[in-house]
C-alpha cells in the first residue's frame, strides 16, 4: 500500500513534537530547580582551591537560559532560599522588577544561607547579597537607563531600601552599619526608626549614628542603653565583640564626662 502525503498530518506531527519538546524542557527545569533547592547553598561560578566549576552555579544557568522573565519573578519566592537567591539576582542583573518590590519580599526574612566563592565560606540572608549585587549593577552596569537620584546624587532607590532597612521587624545588623556609615541625612521617620534600634535593640551602629549626630536630646538613654550593651558583650569573648566593646567603653567615657 502507497502512503500518500497529508499536509494537515504533518501539521499536526509538527504540532505535537513542539509539545513533547516543550514537556520534556519544563521537566527538565524543574529537575534542575529540585537540584538547586535539595543542595540549598549559594555558590559562586568558581569554587574550592582548583577553583572547579560549581554545579549548583552552573544548574541555574541553564534554568535561566530556558526561564521567561516572569518565571525568574516567580522563583524569586521559592521556598528554597538558593532557588530564590539566583532567581533575585537574574531578575537585578535584568532589570525584571523595580528594585524596591523586590527588597520588600526579604526585608522581614533573617533566614541564613551558606555561600562559597573561591576558598571563601560567606553566609548570608538574601537581602545583603542582592543589596552588594544591586549596588554594583548601579556602579559599574548601569546599562542604558538612566536612575532617578536624590539631592545628594544618591539613586531614589537606594534611599528607599535603606529606609526598609531601617523600618524592618528584623534586625539586619550587618546592613544596618552599611547604611548608618552613609553621610546623609535621613527622614524624621527614618530617624525615629534609627532611634527604636538604639533604645529598644541596643544596636551598636544605631547607638554610635545617635551618639554622632544626636547625642545632645538623648544623652540618658544613650548611656543607659550603651551600658545594657556594654553588659551583653562582656559576656561574649570573641574577637569582634571586644572592638565593639571598645567603642561602648569610649562612647560611654564621653557621656560621663559631661555630668
Amino acid at each position: 500500500m502507497i502512503l500518500s502525503w497529508n499536509p494537515r498530518n504533518s501539521f499536526v506531527l509538527v504540532v505535537v513534537l513542539i509539545g513533547m519538546l516543550s514537556l520534556v524542557s519544563c521537566e527538565n527545569r524543574e529537575n534542575l530547580i529540585q537540584f538547586i533547592a535539595e543542595k540549598n547553598v549559594y555558590e559562586c561560578q568558581h569554587i574550592g582551591l582548583a577553583g572547579g566549576e560549581s554545579q549548583v552555579f552552573k544548574a541555574f544557568e541553564k534554568v535561566k537560559a530556558k526561564a521567561t522573565d516572569e518565571d525568574l519573578i516567580r522563583l524569586t519566592e521559592h521556598d528554597s532560599l538558593a532557588v530564590a537567591m539566583y532567581a533575585s539576582l537574574a531578575v537585578i542583573e535584568g532589570e525584571l522588577l523595580e528594585p524596591v518590590d523586590l527588597f520588600k519580599k526579604y526585608v522581614q526574612d533573617s533566614r541564613v544561607i551558606s555561600g562559597f566563592c573561591g576558598c571563601q565560606i560567606m553566609n548570608s540572608t538574601v537581602i545583603e547579597k542582592i543589596y552588594f549585587a544591586y549596588l554594583y549593577k548601579l556602579r559599574f552596569e548601569p546599562g542604558e537607563n538612566e536612575f532617578p537620584v536624590t539631592d545628594r546624587g544618591e539613586p531614589e532607590s537606594i534611599t528607599k531600601i535603606d529606609s526598609l532597612i531601617l523600618h524592618a521587624n528584623v534586625e539586619h545588623q550587618f546592613l544596618l552599619g552599611v547604611v548608618l556609615e552613609k553621610e546623609k541625612e535621613y527622614s524624621e521617620s527614618d530617624i525615629n526608626a534609627i532611634k527604636r534600634w538604639a533604645f529598644e535593640y541596643q544596636n551598636i551602629h544605631a547607638l554610635e549614628y545617635i551618639f554622632e549626630n544626636y547625642r545632645d536630646d538623648n544623652e540618658e538613654e544613650l548611656e543607659k542603653s550603651l551600658k545594657v550593651l556594654r553588659k551583653q558583650k562582656e559576656m561574649v569573648k570573641n574577637s569582634l565583640y571586644n572592638v565593639n566593646l571598645y567603642v561602648v567603653n569610649k562612647m560611654i567615657e564621653d557621656l560621663e564626662k559631661t555630668e
